[in-house]
C-alpha cells in the first residue's frame, strides 16, 4: 500500500456530515433559525478576495458530527469543545483562503471549452483542474448516495450460508483490506448528468423503500436547516449538497497545496543524506557488545536488519510446525509414562508412529470468514493485497479447501464487495503435505545430504536442497501462514535464532533436535531444508540466513549491492535515489531496503515541514496580522455552557 504523509489539520464540516452521524431530531427549528444563522467569525486574510463567514450553526453542526466525541471519549468541557470546533473552522478558512492565493486559476473546461462548473458560485473550483473538480463532484454525490443508503431498509438479509470457520488466524503485520481503486472513466459515469444513480431526483427512486429513504433525508435535511433553495424533489438543490461540494473542492485545493510542501520537503534530502543515517546504524552495531548483539537478534526491524556480526555460528531459520492433536499429545506423553526407562532410539521410534497420523490443513479460513482481500480465480481462491507474500500472483499460496461466492448477483452493483465462505478444507496426510509443498515451492529439489546424526528424529534422514525456487522467502511465509501452527513462526521476520552450541554454563534454548538442525541448516545454506520430530509435531525448518562479517556492508552503496534491487536502468544509486524522490507516492518497490530507509528519516522530518508550514500561515493571520480574523463570542456564548 502507499503511504502519504499528508496530516490535515482542517475540519472539513460538510465532508464530516455525509457520514450520517448527525441525530435526526430538531437541532434548528424555524422559532431559532435566525439565531443558527449569526455570524459567529470572520476571516479575511491579506490579499483574499473575499470574507469568509462562520456561521453559528456551522459550529452545532461540527458538534453533532464529531465535538460531542472529544466530550464523551476526552472528558472535554462543552465549553472548551465549541471553543476547539471554532479555532478549527477559522483556521481551516486561512489555510484554504491561503492556498487560493498561491494557486493559480485554472478554469478548467470541457472538451467543447465549457466551464466544467459554476465558477461564480463554487470559486474555489476556478483553481482546480478536470481530474480534481471530477474527484470533488464524485466524492460529493458518493456522500450523498452514503446517506441515502444509511436511511434504507429494503428488507433483505445476508445469505452466509453455512461456512467452515475455524480459529481466528494470525494476518500478516499491518494487512489491510485495499481499497478499491476508481477509475477516471468510472468516475465519469457517476457523475454524468443524466445517471439515473447519481442524479439524486425522487423521480428515479423505482422502489418504495428507496423513496422513503428519500424523504427521510429530506426531512433529515430540513429539521437542520439544510435545505436551501430545495426545488423539484431533487438533492442537488439543496444547500447540504452544496455546502458537501464545496468542501470537497477545498479539500481537492488543501490537497494539492500540502502536497507541494511536501514534495519540495523532501527534495532537500539527498543519497548522501540517508547513507550518512545508514554509517550511524552500522557504527552503531559495529560497537555493540556481544550481549548488546545476542538481544539485537530478536529486535531486528526492516530499517535496522543485522549489518555486523562480531561473533560467529548465529544465523536464523524459518518453522513450519505440523503441530499435533490433542490425542497424539497424550500418546507421546504416555511413552515414557509407560515405560520410564526406554532408550532415546526407541522413543523416538515410538513417536514416529504417532506423528506418522498427522493431519494438516489450511488454516485460513477465517481469513475468508472474515473478509480479507482475495478472489476465486478458475475455481480456486487466492488472498491478494496485504494477505499475500509474493510479489508474483502466480506464486501466492491458493487457499487449499473449497470456496464459495456468496453474493454474485450483486456484482453488478456500485460499491460492489464480493463475499466468501469456505464449504470445506483439504486435509494432508504428512507424505502428502510434503509432496504439495515440493510442488508448490517448485524449482529442483537435491535430496542426496544425508544427515544421520539424529536417527528417527529427522524424515527420511534429509536435508534437502533447492534451486530455481521463485520467491523462496516469500513462498516459506506463505506457507507459514497457511499451515504452522506454531503462532510464533508467524510475522517474526527472518525467523527463529539459530546460536552456536551451548557451553556448561548454559542450557539450550530450544529442544536438542531442532537446535541441532538448525545449525546444520546454516552450514549447509542454500535454499535448503530438513524436517525434524519433536514433542511437539514435525518441524519442516528453512534455511533463512546465516551472520557473518561482511566487508561490503560498510557502506550504504555496498550493501544495497548485495540486495538484488533492480535499479529500473539508473546509473547508480544516487540517480535511483533521485528517481525515487521524483515519484514518491507513486513508486512501486516501497519493500526495498533503501525505501524503507528514507521513509523512516524523512517522514517525520517531512510531516513536520508541512505541520510547521500550517501553524506559519495561521499564526500570520490570525495573530501577527490585525483584522484579518474577527470572533464574535457574544454570538455564541450561550453555547459554552
Amino acid at each position: 500500500m502507499k503511504k502519504r504523509l499528508l496530516a490535515f489539520a482542517s475540519a472539513v464540516m460538510a465532508v464530516i456530515m455525509s457520514m450520517s452521524v448527525f441525530s435526526g431530531c430538531n437541532l434548528v427549528t424555524t422559532d431559532i433559525e435566525r439565531d443558527m444563522n449569526q455570524i459567529v467569525a470572520t476571516v479575511q486574510i491579506t490579499g483574499a478576495e473575499k470574507r469568509d463567514e462562520i456561521k453559528k450553526s456551522d459550529m452545532i453542526m461540527a458538534y453533532l458530527n464529531y465535538g460531542n466525541m472529544y466530550v464523551q471519549y476526552y472528558n472535554y468541557t462543552q465549553a472548551q469543545t465549541f471553543t476547539l470546533i471554532l479555532d478549527s473552522l477559522v483556521n481551516n478558512r486561512i489555510l484554504v483562503q491561503n492556498a487560493v492565493m498561491e494557486s493559480e486559476k485554472v478554469n478548467a473546461k470541457d472538451a467543447d471549452g465549457k466551464d466544467l462548473e459554476n465558477y461564480s458560485e463554487y470559486p474555489v473550483a476556478a483553481y482546480l483542474d478536470a481530474e480534481q473538480i471530477l474527484n470533488a463532484k464524485y466524492e460529493t454525490l458518493k456522500s450523498m448516495n452514503d446517506l441515502l443508503d444509511s436511511y434504507t431498509d429494503d428488507g433483505s438479509t445476508d445469505k452466509k450460508g453455512d461456512s467452515v470457520i475455524g480459529e481466528v488466524r494470525t494476518v500478516p503485520t499491518d494487512a489491510a483490506n485495499a481499497e478499491k481503486e476508481v477509475t477516471k472513466a468510472e468516475k465519469e459515469e457517476y457523475v454524468r448528468a443524466d445517471n439515473a444513480k447519481t442524479n439524486l431526483l425522487l423521480s428515479n427512486m423505482n422502489e418504495d423503500y428507496r423513496r422513503k429513504a428519500f424523504n427521510d433525508v429530506v426531512k433529515l435535511l430540513q429539521n437542520n436547516s439544510l435545505l436551501g433553495d430545495y426545488r423539484d424533489g431533487d438533492l442537488k438543490t439543496t444547500d447540504y449538497y452544496k455546502q458537501t461540494l464545496e468542501s470537497y473542492y477545498e479539500n481537492e485545493l488543501l490537497t494539492a497545496y500540502n502536497e507541494k510542501v511536501i514534495d519540495e520537503a523532501r527534495k532537500t534530502y539527498t543519497f548522501d543524506d540517508i547513507a550518512e543515517k545508514y554509517s550511524e546504524i552500522y557504527n552503531k552495531q559495529v560497537n555493540w557488545s556481544n550481549t548488546e548483539f545476542i538481544e539485537a537478534l530478536s529486535n531486528t526491524t526492516a530499517t535496522e536488519p543485522i549489518l555486523y556480526c562480531g561473533l560467529e555460528g548465529y544465523g536464523y531459520v524459518y518453522n513450519l510446525l505440523l503441530g499435533v492433536n490433542d490425542y497424539q499429545e497424550t500418546a507421546i506423553s504416555e511413552i515414557k509414562t509407560d515405560n520410564p526407562n526406554i532408550s532415546d532410539a526407541d522413543y523416538a521410534t515410538a513417536r514416529k508412529d504417532i506423528l506418522a497420523n498427522t493431519v494438516i490443513s489450511d488454516l485460513r479460513s477465517s481469513w475468508i470468514a472474515s473478509g480479507y482481500d482475495g478472489a476465486i480465480e478458475e475455481n480456486i481462491f487466492k488472498f491478494t493485497g496485504d494477505y499475500t507474500f509474493a510479489k508474483d500472483a502466480a506464486n501466492s499460496l491458493a487457499f487449499q479447501g473449497v470456496v464459495k461466492h456468496l453474493n454474485p448477483e450483486q456484482a453488478e452493483e456500485d460499491d460492489y464487495v464480493a463475499e466468501y465462505g469456505v464449504e470445506s478444507v483439504k486435509s494432508f496426510g504428512l507424505d502428502e503435505f510434503i509432496t504439495f509443498m515440493n510442488g508448490y515451492l517448485g524449482g529442483t529439489i537435491d535430496d542426496s545430504t544425508s544427515y544421520t546424526d539424529l536417527g528417527d528424529s529427522v524424515y527420511n534422514n534429509k536435508i534437502y536442497k533447492l534451486s530455481g525456487v521463485e520467491e523462496y522467502d516469500e513462498k516459506i511465509q506463505e506457507l507459514l501462514f497457511a499451515f504452522s501452527t506454531d503462532s510464533g513462526s508467524l510475522n517474526s521476520g527472518k525467523g527463529y535464532i539459530v546460536k552456536p552450541p551451548v557451553d556448561g554454563s548454559n542450557t539450550e534454548e530450544y529442544v536438542d533436535t531442532f537446535a541441532a538442525a538448525g545449525r546444520k541448516l546454516l552450514e549447509v545454506q542454500e535454499d535448503s531444508y530438513i524436517i525434524v520430530a519433536s514433542d511437539y509435531g514435525y518441524h519442516i525448518m528453512f534455511y533463512s540466513e546465516v551472520l557473518s562479517v561482511n566487508p561490503d556492508y560498510e557502506t550504504l552503496q555496498g550493501y544495497l549491492d548485495t540486495l538484488g534491487i533492480d535499479k529500473n536502468g539508473a546509473a547508480d544509486w544516487t540517480e535511483y535515489f533521485n528517481n525515487m524522490i521524483e515519484t514518491y507516492d507513486d513508486f512501486e518497490d516501497t519493500d526495498n531496503y533503501l525505501y524503507l530507509l528514507t521513509d523512516s528519516v524523512i517522514s517525520t522530518a517531512v510531516s513536520n515541514a508541512q505541520t510547521k508550514n500550517q501553524n506559519a500561515i495561521v499564526n500570520k493571520y490570525r495573530y501577527e496580522t490585525k483584522d484579518c480574523v474577527k470572533i464574535y463570542e457574544s454570538v455564541y456564548a450561550d453555547l459554552l455552557g
